[in-house]
């Protein structure tokens, strides 16, 4: 089975229910190697934006060269707020959405090991910056996003003889209340060398959270080749307003102040989630 017969299988699996659809089922190269279960979702969120066309596709050749990049029209979970401004500016239609996505849990179980911390504030997170993709023969795999950098903020969540050559940066990361504007929070993630600073707040009332469903391809160590199906269940979600500070000159930073877009939150909390991970 090839990589894209198992991208797309993946596809169907997320657009269309949790059973492997008929023809895939019992075929080892869909039988995921490890899980994560994330319980008790703490504050989650992504920073949806759109790259220059020229910059994606170099990303995604890092990841694979036989991938091609999914401008916007064609991305099928395209955030609407990037859609509308495509519609407002119809010169962006050419350009590629991305995101950068932070997920943290109470917990995180992996096998018969569950990693946690005492400390709310450092609590196990794993997040992504993915781009747009599909392989060049599966035009119905549109919605998979080819990942450069995959990340956690704890070590202990990859320790598993299954996932011996899942590459994931350790990332640093810093939260809480705000000293400059009282009533606000603070939070700042260092990916590669991009430096991300969010300060803000809530916004109206929450509300009963959508799914949030990804098919993730990257690169691990020794030339291996991964796929995971990343689904969360959130229970409940509101609007952050605030201000978004990029400081960095690498690859992730030049791609997020390069847009024209940067579209934050809602953030999600409560409920479950879980990573399943397939390597070919």
């Amino acid at each position: 089975m090839t990589r894209s017969s198992v991208i797309t299988g993946m596809v169907i699996l997320a657009c269309c229910g949790s059973s492997w659809p008929a023809g895939l089922e019992g075929q080892s190269a869909t039988q995921p190697v490890a899980q994560w279960n994330l319980a008790g979702l703490r504050m989650g969120f992504c920073i949806d934006f759109l790259m220059d066309s020229t910059a994606a596709i170099e990303q995604v050749r890092k990841v694979d060269e036989s991938y091609l990049v999914v401008p916007v029209g064609q991305y099928a979970r395209l955030n609407p707020a990037l859609g509308a401004l495509v519609g407002r500016r119809p010169e962006y239609a050419p350009w590629i959405p991305a995101s950068v996505c932070i997920i943290t849990a109470d917990t995180v179980t992996v096998g018969d090991r569950t990693v946690t911390d005492d400390d709310p504030e450092k609590r196990p997170m794993v997040g992504f910056w993915g781009i747009a993709a599909k392989p060049a023969d599966e035009p119905y795999a549109d919605s998979v996003m080819a990942v450069p950098v995959m990340f956690t903020n704890d070590r202990d969540v990859t320790k598993s003889s299954s996932l011996g050559k899942l590459k994931l940066d350790k990332v640093k990361e810093d939260r809480g209340d705000s000293q400059d504007t009282p009533g606000d929070r603070f939070y700042h993630v260092r990916v590669k060398k991009a430096d991300i600073h969010w300060t803000g707040h809530m916004a109206g009332t929450p509300a009963p959270a959508e799914p949030r469903r990804w098919t993730l391809m990257f690169k691990g160590h020794r030339s291996s080749f991964w796929m995971a199906d990343f689904r969360l269940e959130p229970g409940e979600q509101q609007f952050v307003v605030g201000s978004l500070r990029i400081e960095g000159k690498d690859d992730l930073a030049q791609a997020l102040k390069g847009s024209p877009i940067r579209m934050q939150g809602p953030a999600f909390w409560g409920g479950v989630g879980r990573v399943a991970f397939f390597q070919k």
